[in-house]
Order: structure tokens, then sequence, then C-alpha cells
């Protein structure tokens, strides 16, 4: 599953975990790059769909995920993964490396 952080994501995640059944784990490691860009000459729209997916969608998934455990009583765990881009960053990818920091 690919969250993307756009009003349809929430929906996506929910569908989702009620599809695959009890979960008590969840590793987030979705990332995208949407293209190499010097940050002068980077678009708006690229900037956003990093952070929608990222970030965004990183935080809907564990919302979902922690509204479900909750109401099951159930005790999780989360494990979120992020990219050596957080600590490095990479010539013309500064909004991967902003959304990984």
């Amino acid at each position: 599953m690919s969250p993307t952080g756009t009003p349809s994501g929430a929906p996506l995640t929910r569908r989702t975990f009620r599809q695959i059944g009890p979960v008590d784990v969840l590793v987030n490691i979705a990332g995208i790059i949407v293209a190499y860009y010097r940050l002068d000459d980077m678009k708006e729209e690229d900037w956003d769909l990093t952070f929608d997916v990222n970030v965004k969608g990183l935080m809907q998934m564990c919302r979902e995920f922690v509204k479900r455990l909750k109401a099951k009583g159930l005790p999780g765990n989360i494990v979120n993964v992020s990219s050596n881009g957080a600590k490095v960053c990479f010539d013309n990818m500064a909004d991967y490396n902003a959304s990984k920091a």
C-alpha cells in the first residue's frame, strides 16, 4: 500500500487494515523521490507530493493503526524507517532530504 497523504489516504488505510485482519506491528518504509532538482528549479507540486507521501502518509498510517489498536484494546508496535537522507543531504533532493529529517 502506498499512502499519499491525500484526503483519500486515510480511508485507503482503514480499508487495508480491515482487509488484512489483525495487525499488531506497523512498519512504515514508504518514501518517494519525485525528481532531482536544484532547489531554485524545484516545482512546488513535486515538493508537496514528496511531503504528502513521506510525511503526511506516514502520519495517517500511524494514526489509523493506533485508532484500530485502541478500539480493540490491543498492544502494538510501530517501526518508522527513515533514510540516510535524514542525516546526509543528497544533492538536488532538498524535498526528499527535508521529508526524511
